[in-house]
C-alpha cells in the first residue's frame, strides 16, 4: 500500500479497493502459464460489485487478496475478491462477471476449453 492510496482522512479510497482486486485478478490468471493471453484469448470485465465493509488505512498494510471463482459459464464467470487487512479481517468483496472477448471484433464470445480448466480449479463450491 502506498501513501498515496489515502484521503484525507487516512482511509485507502474506495476507488484503490477496485484497483486492488485488478491487480490480484492479473497475478491471479498470470500465475498459469499454460495459457496464452492475448487479442485471441482474453476476458474483460462487464459487471462488478463492490461490498466495503470496514476502512483500510496505511496502518493495515500488507494487504491480502483472497481470489475465488463463483460460477463459469459458457461466455463468462464471476470472479470473487475477498479483500483483507494485514490481520485477516475482511475490509470489502468485490465480485466481478469477467466475460470472453474478441479482441478482433470486440464482441464477447465463449470462453475457450483452456480457460474454464483453469477456472474450474479454484472453482468454490456453494
Amino acid at each position: 500500500m502506498r501513501w498515496t492510496d489515502c484521503d484525507l482522512l487516512g482511509h485507502v479510497n474506495n476507488a484503490k479497493f477496485i484497483e486492488f482486486a485488478q491487480d490480484a485478478r492479473i497475478r491471479f490468471f498470470g500465475e498459469d502459464s499454460t495459457i496464452t493471453w492475448g487479442r485471441d484469448n482474453s476476458m474483460v470485465v462487464r459487471h462488478m460489485e463492490v461490498d466495503y465493509e470496514r476502512p483500510l488505512f496505511l496502518t493495515s498494510s500488507p494487504i491480502h487478496v483472497d481470489v475465488s471463482i463463483l460460477k463459469i459459464g459458457n461466455s463468462s464467470c464471476t470472479i470473487r475478491h475477498d479483500i483483507c487487512d494485514k490481520d485477516g479481517n475482511r475490509a470489502a468483496r468485490v465480485d466481478a462477471v469477467l466475460v470472453g472477448f474478441d479482441g478482433k471484433t470486440n464482441t464477447s464470445k465463449p470462453l475457450s476449453d483452456e480457460i474454464k480448466t483453469l477456472l474450474s480449479k479454484y472453482l468454490v463450491e456453494s
